[in-house]
C-alpha cells in the first residue's frame, strides 16, 4: 500500500482552447474538471498502474459534495477530513496551437494548527498500513512550513517517506531524512539558491543533500529532458519518451508514481527511472482526466533507454 497525503487539495479546472490570447476574448474549446492536488494525482497514477493506494489529507465542508463526486470518478480509496472551509480551484489553459499550459492556482484553504495536530494524529492508522507514505504539494494557509517535517518525525520508524514539495516546505521536509525526495529542477535551484548548470552539477549538488540528510534516493524531473536518480553511490540519466504533447499538468507526478511503482516491483534502480520517465511521458500525452495503464508503460518500454552516470 502507497498513502499519499494533499493537504492544500484543489478542483482543478482545465480549458483547452485552440489558441490562447492574453488580455483578449478567448473561447473555450472543451472544459474538464478533475479532483487534483499533487498526492492525489499520484495516486490516480498508481491505482492506474494497479498499486493499491489509498489518498488522505485535508477537504472543506463548504464545497463537499462536489469534491466527493470527483473523488468516486477516480476510483481511488481516499480517507480525507474534512474542515470548515472551501476546497480551491485551480484553473489549467492549455492552448492547443503552441502546446503550452498556464496554471492559475488559488493559495487555498485556511487551516487552524489545531486541525493539522488533529489531523496528524487520526494519521497513525494508515501509517501502519503503508510501506510508502507521500508528502507532497504546496501546503494550506496557516499550516505551518515544518508540517512535513514534523509527520515524519513521528512516524519515521513506522514507514518510508517520499517529500515532493518546494520552497520552505522542502527545505524543512528534508531535515527528517526522507527515503525519497522528488524535486524539479527549478525547484532544487530555488529553494537552495543553487545554479546547477549541467547533469554533474546536479549530482553533485544532491548527493551533498543525501549525505547531509540521509537521504537514499533523489528523483530529479526535467520536463521534457527526461530526469535523474541519484543514490550516494550511483547516478542514471534517461530522456523523455517523445509523445504528441497534450497537457503537462499532472506530469511531474505521473513520474513520481512511476519511480514508486518501480520500487514496489523491485525493479532496479535504472528501469525505477525509466519507468518514472514513461509514466511521466504518458501522462503529458493523455488529455487531464484520462489514464494509462502497466500495459501502456510495457509497451513503450524500449523507447526510454536509462544510462549510468557514474
Amino acid at each position: 500500500m502507497i498513502t499519499s497525503v494533499t493537504l492544500n487539495p484543489a478542483i482543478d479546472r482545465t480549458l483547452y482552447l485552440n489558441h490562447f490570447r492574453p488580455g483578449e476574448v478567448n473561447r473555450v474549446s472543451s472544459t474538464i474538471e478533475t479532483i487534483g492536488g499533487k498526492g492525489i494525482n499520484v495516486s490516480r497514477t498508481l491505482h492506474s498502474l494497479g498499486i493499491p493506494t489509498k489518498a488522505t489529507g485535508l477537504i472543506g465542508s463548504k464545497n463537499h459534495d462536489r469534491v466527493e463526486a470527483l473523488f468516486r470518478e477516480t476510483g481511488i480509496d481516499v480517507d480525507f477530513t474534512t474542515i470548515d472551509a472551501t476546497t480551491r480551484t485551480n484553473t489549467k489553459v492549455v492552448d492547443l496551437h503552441d502546446r503550452s499550459t498556464t496554471d492559475l492556482n488559488e493559495p487555498g484553504m485556511r487551516v487552524e494548527e489545531t486541525e493539522i495536530s488533529q489531523w496528524i494524529d487520526e494519521f497513525d492508522v494508515s501509517v501502519k498500513t503503508s510501506e510508502y507514505v507521500v508528502l507532497s504539494g504546496s501546503l494550506p494557509v496557516g499550516c505551518p512550513s515544518d508540517t512535513y517535517r514534523k509527520i515524519q518525525n513521528r512516524f519515521k520508524d513506522k514507514t518510508r517517506f517520499v517529500l515532493d514539495a518546494d520552497s520552505q516546505a522542502l527545505c524543512e521536509g528534508i531535515k527528517a531524512g526522507p527515503y525519497l525526495i522528488k524535486p524539479n529542477l527549478n525547484e532544487l535551484r530555488e529553494a537552495f539558491n543553487v545554479a546547477l548548470a549541467d547533469e554533474h552539477d546536479i549530482i553533485a549538488f544532491t548527493r551533498t543533500l543525501i549525505q547531509t540528510y540521509g537521504i537514499t534516493l533523489v528523483l530529479v524531473s526535467m520536463g521534457g529532458d527526461g530526469g535523474l536518480l541519484i543514490t550516494k553511490d550511483h547516478a542514471y540519466r534517461a530522456k523523455a519518451m517523445e509523445v504528441d504533447l497534450k497537457s503537462t499538468v499532472g506530469a511531474g507526478d505521473a513520474m513520481l508514481a512511476g519511480c514508486l511503482y518501480g520500487l514496489m516491483m523491485n525493479l532496479p534502480l535504472h528501469d525505477v527511472l525509466r519507468v518514472a520517465c514513461l509514466c511521466g511521458s504518458l501522462a503529458c500525452s493523455i488529455q487531464r482526466g484520462e489514464t494509462f495503464t502497466g500495459e501502456d508503460v510495457r509497451s513503450h518500454w524500449d523507447e526510454v533507454l536509462p544510462t549510468t552516470i557514474d
